[in-house]
């Protein structure tokens, strides 16, 4: 119970021998079984009750690993959970020691199923469920776990059922023999509860993990349950590539890498692996049934089987949920836990209620029937015929925001001839961001026009004419004269060419001009300039939509919220897609020429439910968009093949038939 990251145990017990047969209070030590950071584990056998356990003595003597293990006995026996290994007994022992007696288990730790090969995703998706219950019970009781990695997962096998696993070394393979089939969380000795020891003082670097978000410290007085999710999905990941997770801020590699199949996970595990806390799942059970989704094709008609003996019930109250009804569960939408009070009640409230009715079984049914009797192309009593397996039901959203910019240049020199008096001195120019620029009203485009940076004016001599306003005439070189070459008619009536001496026709003899950069006026005007501009931008982002007929849950969407927000305000960033929308918002302004001046958000919702039901050993999924009727929207099992074929040949006759009769 009090399992380390260094836990080992062995496969099989070894043969008793007579030097380790030795009694510890009601407890007969029979033999070594493994050793972990803090304890040596025996297997034993309770003396009055002739039955066997399993005994953890500490090794160590030192007050914190006391304080450790104590805390680790002390949780683990007031938490009764199926998926925690509980402690039945502890206490101290002259001879021996500190001590605590756990149930035996026929297993072995996550860890050493892992070091051969990856586990099957039906075999995965089954123990990360079981871990995933057990996580969510103990944050309720407002226990943080903080040590939760491979090697503090007991994992039992139960021979009689049958091992759903791959080939050896290969993607998506698993262990060899019999399938695991329950799987107990343990080691409880770093853990955080109200009322624990102090841990500050430990080393972290000695206990970090892996698997350790990358926020997780000891001296943390408050931590949150977004601790152990982001373990959760560093040992997810684990468990389906074989390897351990990259370190927290490293790009996470897709799935597909090891098995294309999986790569709809992807961006649960990414969204379970943020390094920000607060994009994480809220809770275990929701990253679990997301993951369940996600790996639904994958697994196939082992789904139902996968999660049975933990059947989720995150219904929200007040709604009961009558006993005959079909597996159903409501996911509730992290933007519902984080946004909740901004989103149209009415919305959320139908959403529930519609929930209510489809997971019993003979609504479910009738309204299927009542769909298929509105074509005759659709599959006779639909919902009668089904073998329904489960209903998972949610929100999906979309989200715009609407965003108005503004641009500004950086300021350039502009300069003209200056004819006025000197200017006083009026303190250096602003920032060109503290520049009052005309108001507008929002989304209203201004095409660039220009601006004058304040006190940016200087008033300065002409570098061309060194401030006297007139410059060498260039053609006569300041002599006022030019030389021209003319022809002379002589008396006798000849011509011969002279050359004379004629004033300049370029400064009509003065040997100067006005200065063309200053016009003559020996002073230049300057200032700074900048263009600016204003126009607007619709961003747009949704759920995660992998494998969702996405036209029909848009077209069956309606506005939950609108609203003016402040982008930076961490509570929106909190919703991992608005996260996304938002950044993509705020990178405009890279080159730091473009800022947001208003942002508008749109919420819209559509409440979807998925129901699976086996056909011819196969899972297919319907979908129910909307209410009041729903749209559903499914694959070709849900037609009557007959009805189609007809149909199919009755058009093919009557094209054949008209081109005939065009011919």
């Amino acid at each position: 119970m009090a399992a380390s990251p260094s836990r080992s145990r062995a496969g099989s017990a070894p043969a008793t021998r007579r030097g380790d047969e030795h009694e510890l209070r009601n407890y007969k030590l029979e033999a070594r079984i493994g050793q972990d950071e803090l304890a040596t584990i025996y297997r034993a056998r309770h003396l009055t009750l002739d039955r066997p356990v399993e005994v953890h003595i500490l090794r160590r003597s030192d007050w914190i690993s006391v304080s450790r293990f104590q805390q680790a006995a002390r949780l683990a026996a007031r938490l009764n959970h199926p998926a925690i290994l509980p402690v039945i007994d502890a206490g101290y022992d002259d001879r021996y020691g500190y001590y605590l007696v756990t149930p035996p288990v026929s297993g072995q730790p996550l860890q050493a199923l892992l070091e051969h090969a990856p586990l099957a995703p039906a075999v995965v998706l089954r123990i990360i469920s079981q871990i995933a219950r057990a996580l969510d019970a103990i944050h309720e009781l407002g226990i943080i776990h903080r040590d939760l990695q491979p090697a503090t997962i007991v994992v039992a096998e139960e021979p009689q059922a049958e091992a759903a696993v791959g080939g050896a070394g290969q993607p998506g393979g698993g262990t060899q023999g019999e399938g695991p089939q329950r799987a107990y969380l343990a080691n409880f000795s770093l853990a955080y509860s109200p009322d624990g020891p102090d841990l500050s003082q430990l080393d972290e670097a000695d206990y970090l993990t892996p698997y350790a978000a990358p926020e997780q410290n000891f001296r943390d007085q408050e931590p949150t349950p977004a601790l152990d999710i982001y373990a959760l999905g560093a040992v997810l990941f684990h468990m389906l590539t074989g390897e351990v997770p990259p370190a927290p801020g490293q790009e996470i590699p897709s799935l597909a890498r090891w098995n294309e199949a999986l790569a709809p996970a992807d961006r649960v595990l990414r969204r379970m692996l943020s390094p920000q806390p607060g994009l994480r799942y809220p809770s275990a059970g929701q990253a679990i049934a997301a993951l369940r989704q996600a790996l639904r094709d994958v697994v196939g008609p082992e789904l139902p089987s996968v999660t049975a003996a933990f059947s989720p019930s995150p219904w929200p109250a007040p709604i009961a949920y009558p006993a005959e009804a079909v597996e159903a569960e409501w996911l509730e939408n992290p933007t519902e836990t984080i946004l909740g009070d901004v989103i149209d009640p009415a919305f959320l409230q139908e959403g529930r209620t519609a929930a209510a009715q489809l997971h019993q079984i003979a609504p479910l049914r009738r309204l299927l029937d009542e769909w298929s009797r509105g074509n005759l192309l659709r599959r006779r009593q639909l919902g009668t015929t089904l073998q329904l397996v489960q209903v998972v039901s949610y929100t999906f959203y979309f989200y715009e925001l609407r965003a108005y910019y503004e641009t500004r240049t950086q300021p350039e020199v502009r300069e003209r001839p200056h004819q006025g008096s000197r200017l006083s001195d009026r303190g250096a120019p602003p920032d060109i961001w503290s520049v009052e620029l005309p108001a507008t009203e929002h989304y209203v485009e201004v095409r660039p026009q220009e601006m004058a940076v304040p006190n940016s004016a200087l008033v300065l001599a002409c570098p061309r004419c060194s401030g006297e306003g007139q410059v060498i005439c260039e053609p006569c070189s300041g002599r006022g004269t030019v030389e021209v070459s003319r022809a002379v008619q002589n008396p006798d009536g000849s011509k011969t060419r002279r050359t004379v001496n004629e004033d300049c026709s370029a400064c009509s003899g003065e040997g100067g001009n006005p200065c063309p950069r200053c016009q003559g006026t020996g002073q230049l005007y300057q200032e700074q300039v900048f263009q600016w501009s204003r126009w607007a931008k619709i961003w747009e982002n949704t759920d995660d939509e992998e494998g969702l007929p996405l036209q029909d849950i848009r077209r069956r969407a309606r506005q939950v919220y609108k609203g003016v927000i402040a982008i930076d305000d961490p509570r929106w960033h909190a919703v991992a897609p608005l996260h996304e929308l938002l950044e993509a918002a705020t990178k405009v302004d890279a080159e730091e020429q473009t800022r947001l001046l208003h942002a508008e958000l749109t919420i819209y919702g559509t409440f979807v439910s998925e129901v699976d039901y086996n056909e011819r050993s196969r899972l297919h999924t319907l979908y129910l968009i909307g209410l009041h009727p729903p749209t559903v929207r499914g694959d070709a099992t849900i037609f009557d093949k007959e009805r189609l074929i007809i149909g199919l040949a009755a058009l093919v006759a009557l094209l054949v038939t008209f081109a005939i009769l065009l011919l």
